[in-house]
């Protein structure tokens, strides 16, 4: 049992206090947990991230994307670069 303190105490550090844009998202397609940086990135409250589907924030033509690379590998991870590294 103390080992899955730990790990969670480990989670919510790193959840908290890097810089990086980091979600988890669910099977459901919502959501379920998501740091201060990606909150402040993108301008949504948690409150209207955690209540739509994460296809609401996104193109359609960059979520038909996304849906393939899931469908192939669901362990995909969409990573954000700035625009400084082009």
């Amino acid at each position: 049992m103390e080992n899955f303190i730990n790990s969670q105490l480990e989670l919510s550090a790193f959840f908290d206090l890097t810089p990086n844009l980091v979600c988890i998202a669910g099977v459901d397609g919502y959501f379920k947990k998501i740091n201060a940086a990606f909150v402040k990135k993108h301008g949504f409250t948690e409150k209207e991230l955690f209540e739509k589907p994460i296809s609401a924030f996104f193109f359609l033509q960059v979520l038909s994307i996304m849906e393939l690379l899931i469908l192939v590998n669901p362990a995909f991870v969409l990573q954000y670069y700035p625009k400084t590294n082009q």
